[in-house]
């Protein structure tokens, strides 16, 4: 988070946080914790990759980021 806010500015850097941190509560309360086998994994996978983009810098990596994207996307799409 430091790194974005220091490159893109405070703003965006709350934007994008907090959007990650709303789609993580929002698969939660809609209980993508306590589902099937496979959406436990993707939660979990998720919030491994987010902890891994908290506490590293992965920018550099594409893999990562990539896979990150995805699940993010997934997180989106389980929750309509």
């Amino acid at each position: 988070m430091f790194e974005l806010a220091l490159s893109h500015g405070l703003p965006a850097a709350l934007l994008l946080v907090g959007l990650v941190l709303w789609l993580l509560i929002r698969a939660v309360r809609l209980g993508m914790a306590r589902s099937l086998l496979f959406d436990r994994a993707w939660f979990a996978s998720a919030l491994i990759l987010v902890v891994l983009h908290a506490s590293d810098l992965p920018m550099y990596d594409s893999r990562v980021n990539i896979a990150g994207w995805i699940l993010l996307a997934g997180l989106r799409c389980w929750s309509r």
